[in-house]
Order: structure tokens, then sequence, then C-alpha cells
């Protein structure tokens, strides 16, 4: 479908234009053959609307949503931390193994149980460690495949992309890969599948979904870098970026969550009861 105000293509059936925001005047009824339904403006008790969001809209959110919840949002990036506080000292092999392994499990459990959690607070609801990481526990394997498909293609964009100047290979599969998590946690997709729908999401919206992607992930990432680079490996530069990475970790994946949120309520209409049924939730008579 065209949008009415930018002119850009969208697909069958959307309410908002995924490139300006723009609602998207539907054809008649008799036109279609049959009534599509109406996207109407869904709110919980605390607020929460699920409608188009401009990219200054989602961050302000991501900061509401994560002050909301701290306590639970530190818990969450605090567990992936863990292996790191293990690992100080000189260390055999064979646990230096064992711990980056480790690192990478609760990595990906923490995506999806960030997901989860996200998602509950905007049903109203109250998130907690436990059963975020429950529920994300239920998808490890596919949570598990999705990191390493997703690190390996990274890192070999990055190689391609350093030998053939001006391809920014990496670039395009950081930003149209990114909600994989969402699409494993509330969809229920495998790895083919959660890659596939993200592709789709971000399609006709790569430079506000690349927005969110340089001020929740790349950001964090380069300060990382530069307390790692400053500290040269030592105790307290150690400490302080396994403080980093419980604060900006939950961070990164809210952001993420609300801007799947946000491609779907353009695209697909999507509210609070399509959520609900994804998490499996009754609604209260």
């Amino acid at each position: 479908m065209r949008c009415n105000n930018c002119a850009a293509d969208n697909s069958d059936g959307a309410h908002f234009c995924g490139n300006c925001g723009g609602a998207i005047e539907l054809p008649a009824p008799e036109d279609l053959g049959r009534r599509q339904p109406e996207f109407t403006g869904e709110r919980r008790p605390g607020g929460t609307t699920f409608e188009p969001s401009s990219l200054s809209d989602l961050l302000v959110e991501s900061a509401r949503v994560y002050g909301r919840n701290l306590p639970v949002f530190l818990g969450i990036g605090l567990i992936p931390q863990i292996p790191g506080l293990l690992g100080f000292g000189p260390l055999p092999l064979w646990w230096s193994i064992t711990l980056v392994l480790s690192s990478l499990v609760l990595t990906a459990l923490s995506f999806g149980a960030v997901t989860h959690a996200v998602a509950i607070d905007y049903l109203g609801l109250t998130p907690s460690v436990g059963s975020s990481y429950s529920r994300a526990w239920r998808r490890v394997a596919t949570l598990e495949a999705c990191l390493f498909i997703y690190t390996f293609l990274l890192a070999g964009s990055l190689l391609l992309s350093l030998v053939l100047v001006g391809i920014p290979i990496l670039l395009v599969l950081l930003v149209v890969l990114w909600l994989y998590p969402q699409a494993v946690m509330l969809e229920n997709l495998g790895p083919v599948g959660a890659f596939g729908r993200s592709i789709s999401l971000v399609r006709g919206s790569w430079l506000r979904v690349f927005g969110i992607v340089a001020v929740c992930w790349i950001l964090p990432s380069a300060l990382s870098l530069s307390v790692l680079f400053l500290s040269n490996d030592s105790a307290i530069g150690r400490i302080s970026l396994i403080i980093l990475g419980t604060l900006t970790g939950p961070w990164t994946m809210i952001g993420s969550t609300l801007m799947y949120f946000d491609l779907r309520v353009r695209k697909e209409a999507y509210g609070l009861e399509l959520l609900e049924a994804e998490l499996e939730i009754t609604s209260p008579p």
C-alpha cells in the first residue's frame, strides 16, 4: 500500500507508514472484498499506548520503562556478568573456555528475559527476574542458535568489509537482523523464521531502526571498548566493564523491543490483545 503522505510503499494492510509514520487511508471495504480491522490506540492503566512513535519518543519511552523496572532490569543485566566475576586472576585454559561459553549462554538468555520483561510491563503487570529468565529458558536453544548465527554473520561481514572497501555489509546485517530476540520470544519462531521476520519488519524503516541501534547498541559498545582500552586490562577496568555491562545490557534490548512493537503497530495494527495472546496471558474479565 502506498502512503498518502510520502508515497512510500508499505505492506498490504498497513495502517501507518513505515517511513514517515503517517496514517494510511485504507481502500473501501467493497474494493477489498472484506473489511480490514481498524487500528485503535490501546492504553494500559499506567499510561502506555500502542501507537506509532518517533525516534525521540522511543528513546524517552525506553528510559521510562527502564526506570519503572530498574531493580528487575539490573538483576537481568547482572546475571550475564557472573562469569566475568569468576574470571579474575590467572586461569587454566579449560576454565577460561568454560567462562566464555557460560557468558554467551547467559547473554542470549538475557536478551529473551529483557524482551519478556518489557512485554509484561506493557501489559500493566509487574515483571520479575525469575519469571523473565524462566520464560527465556523455554526458548534457550533457539536464542543460543540465533546468537551464534548473528555473531558469525557479523564477524564474517566485518572481515569482508575490510576487503571490499565501501560495502557496509556489517552495518546492514547489524540492523536488519537485530530484532530476532523479539521474534523468538513473542512469536515463537525458529532461527530462520526469526531472522526473516526481523528483515521483514525492518524493510522500509532501515534509517529509523539504525537510529535506535546507534543509541542502544553502538554507543554502549564504543563506551565499553574505550573502558577496555584505557584500563589496560586492570582489575579496576574489568570491574568497570562488569558494571557497564549490567547497566547497558538491558538498555539495548529495551530499545530493541520498543522498536519491534512500533514496527508491528505501523505494519500490522499490533495491539495489547495480540501481545497477551502471544504471551499466553488471559485478561481479567
